[in-house]
């Protein structure tokens, strides 16, 4: 089996007889892929304490002690002149001292960078009692990052003596004018704060980059993979913790930066757009996009090669720092008709996961063969984070504008571009809305009437309308008898399925184009979609029968429609007044 090597990973280069054993589960999947990065998604992290030191393993403690110098030795200025073996500095050596520092110093980073490669993944405790368990908490990567976040932020003392001398010298605002040396005192009090303002960690970082930019970039994203695991498990957690929302504000502080680092280094004109095939593609490239799928997973090999075939596309970014591993990509299905068939195009939109997955399904709608492609519309089913590091920079909303531009230049048929998108929160949105039962406007009376007469509730009456009861009635019913591709038809004859599906159809319309959170909308999808500049253009009832579809949103899916006239519009539109564009059939289903 062939590798590919870099100094942080090994990827195989596996045949297909063992990729289609993996992919059908008789293999683990990648567990010949040791990144050396790789953080474990049910394990958590570490912390840095000021009263209690954890107990390291040798490794673990020989890269705490190596970040500690290599902070330390840059906040110093360099020594004037290199000591010699008597310790006297006053006599000149051979060596240009600033050389020798300076090779010390890319030394120390070099060590803690493979220091921090060769620790454990990180690992968190089940359940945190105070602030202290977590202090002393022995994983080296979150002692690590929490001596980043906490003892590498700005100096508070010399924010404070910097701001009081800025103070003393904008008393005497007018003398500045005039006297250039109280002038050039101003100019370097300024520095002073602007520079006790600046986190160590910011000067460690550009630092790393600058001595091995590849090597440095891998290790800032793996770090930040770390990082966020840390921050969703205190938030989630522990974060009643005293003491541990003030600790929480440092990693977000850290964070922040490293999101500000990575849009800079992976701005769009840095960015390569790459269509991936079977043909030309490599197989640890498409062995990682199997993996890291995270919307609809691989079920075999079969499945794998539909989804790379003449009636699909997959596009991904690149970057030249991380040239082998996919930044995010996205899975297109393209629909339409054959020679001299007409269609009204808005019907092959696809209604279900099932149109775009089934081959049947998708062959029915259309005629399409390798060597007579004539697509209409283009059904972007999918779109994964590759490398969770660099998630929030915004690289998915650059690769569907990439997309859908190779798409358009490749296919000029294409009329319509559009989503089959998962809406991942209704369920848990709408269990807390029925059991708090606070929200009587939820329901119209005539809805409420149809629900009593299919048998999902008891009462009709608004004071005392049975919210719980209609939850836990939603909750046993089998959703799969009532999908339009049952083969017991009920999608068509049974009076609840077509309640159920007007309901519940309403309820996702509007916890998609009303319910917000700070003036964006509540759903994560809706609000990447929206501030991309699409419209939600449909919802479909039992649309993803899957156990995940289920759990998150009854089945439920909708379609955002990418009009490449109306997305600048549409954009600034969201940027100003948060409006979330609907269309008709989705302000008939609001009334």
């Amino acid at each position: 089996m062939g590798l590919v090597t870099t100094r942080y990973h090994r990827i195989p280069l596996i045949a297909t007889a063992t990729f289609a054993s993996t992919i059908s589960g008789k293999v683990p999947f990648g567990t010949r892929r040791p990144l050396c990065f790789h953080t474990d998604t049910n394990h958590s992290s570490l912390l840095h304490s000021r009263t209690k030191i954890p107990k390291f393993g040798k490794k673990e403690k020989e890269t705490y002690d190596t970040l500690q110098t290599l902070i330390r030795r840059l906040k110093q200025p360099p020594p004037l002149r290199a000591p010699t073996e008597t310790g006297d500095v006053s006599l000149k050596t051979s060596v240009s001292p600033p050389f020798v520092e300076k090779k010390r110093l890319a030394e120390l980073a070099n060590s803690f960078v493979r220091g921090y490669g060769d620790l454990p993944p990180l690992r968190l405790p089940p359940r945190l009692e105070n602030d202290l368990s977590i202090s002393s908490h022995p994983c080296g990567r979150f002692q690590t990052l929490m001596f980043l976040a906490s003892q590498c932020g700005p100096s508070m003392d010399s924010v404070e003596s910097s701001f009081l001398k800025n103070e003393r010298i904008h008393e005497h605002i007018e003398q500045l004018k005039n006297d250039d040396k109280m002038r050039k005192n101003s100019v370097e009090a300024l520095s002073q704060l602007r520079k006790a303002l600046t986190p160590s960690y910011e000067e460690l970082f550009s630092f790393i980059l600058r001595q091995n930019a590849i090597d440095g970039m891998e290790f800032l994203v793996a770090l930040r993979e770390d990082l966020i695991q840390i921050k969703r498990y205190l938030k989630d957690s522990c974060f009643s913790i005293n003491g541990i929302s003030g600790r929480f504000s440092q990693l977000q502080d850290l964070d922040g930066y490293l999101q500000s680092v990575f849009a800079t280094w992976f701005a769009p004109g840095m960015l390569e757009l790459r269509r991936i095939t079977y043909e030309k593609t490599s197989a640890s490239i498409i062995e990682f996009i199997s993996v890291k799928e995270a919307v609809h997973p691989m079920k075999s090999l079969e499945d794998l090669r539909s989804r790379l075939g003449p009636k699909r596309r997959v596009f991904a970014l690149f970057h030249p720092l991380l040239p082998e591993r996919p930044l995010v990509f996205v899975h297109i299905a393209l629909i339409g008709s054959g020679e001299g068939e007409e269609h009204d195009i808005s019907t092959l939109i696809p209604s279900s996961i099932k149109d775009v997955m089934d081959l049947e399904t998708l062959n029915e709608n259309s005629q399409m063969s390798a060597c007579n492609l004539t697509p209409k519309v283009a059904t972007f089913y999918s779109i994964s984070n590759g490398v969770k590091g660099l998630a929030g920079v915004g690289l998915g909303e650059f690769l569907l504008k990439q997309a859908i531009q190779s798409l358009k230049k490749e296919l000029p048929s294409l009329e319509i571009f559009v989503t089959l998108s998962p809406i991942p929160g209704f369920r848990k949105w709408l269990q807390v809305k029925l059991e708090q039962h606070k929200d009587v406007t939820l329901l119209s009376p005539r809805e409420r009437q149809r629900l009593m007469e299919c048998g999902l509730v008891s009462t009709v009456e608004k004071e005392t309308f049975p919210w719980v009861e209609l939850w836990e009635n939603l909750e046993k019913e089998n959703f799969s008898v009532l999908s339009k591709d049952s083969k017991d038809k009920k999608w068509n004859e049974d009076e609840k399925a077509a309640v159920l599906r007007d309901v519940i159809s309403k309820l996702a319309c509007r916890y998609l184009a009303q319910e917000k959170h700070r003036g964006k909308p509540l759903d994560g999808v809706c609000k990447f979609h929206v501030g991309n500049g699409a419209q939600l253009h449909d919802v479909h009832f039992a649309a993803d029968l899957s156990r995940v579809g289920m759990n998150n949103s009854f089945g439920m899916m909708c379609n955002y429609l990418y009009d490449l006239d109306q997305l600048e519009g549409n954009c600034a539109n969201f940027e100003t007044n948060y409006t979330v564009p609907i269309s008709a059939s989705i302000q008939q289903r609001l009334v």
